[in-house]
């Protein structure tokens, strides 16, 4: 059997996507617990813009290791109205 690039670039895509969907996820669970609220519908929106794993790390870094008092100083995004 031979490897088809195509293929690969499809899970590699597909394994993308998935992390970035888990890292969104775990973001907002922790803001959730954090801030007592989930974030509204439009600010979920801003939330799934962000395709960038390395953002997505970012923002969870600083939501865990910094005392905020709003979301929006953890993460520089108003995600969450406080």
């Amino acid at each position: 059997m031979t490897e088809s690039s195509v293929v690969n670039a499809w899970i590699a895509e597909g394994m993308a996507e998935g992390e970035a969907r888990g890292s969104r996820t775990f973001l907002v669970r922790i803001g959730a617990k954090k801030f007592g609220h989930y974030p509204t519908a439009e600010q979920r929106n801003a939330l799934d813009a962000i395709t960038d794993l390395a953002l997505l790390t970012q923002l969870i870094e600083r939501s865990t290791t910094k005392p905020p008092s709003r979301w929006s100083v953890a993460t520089g995004l108003s995600l969450w109205k406080v």
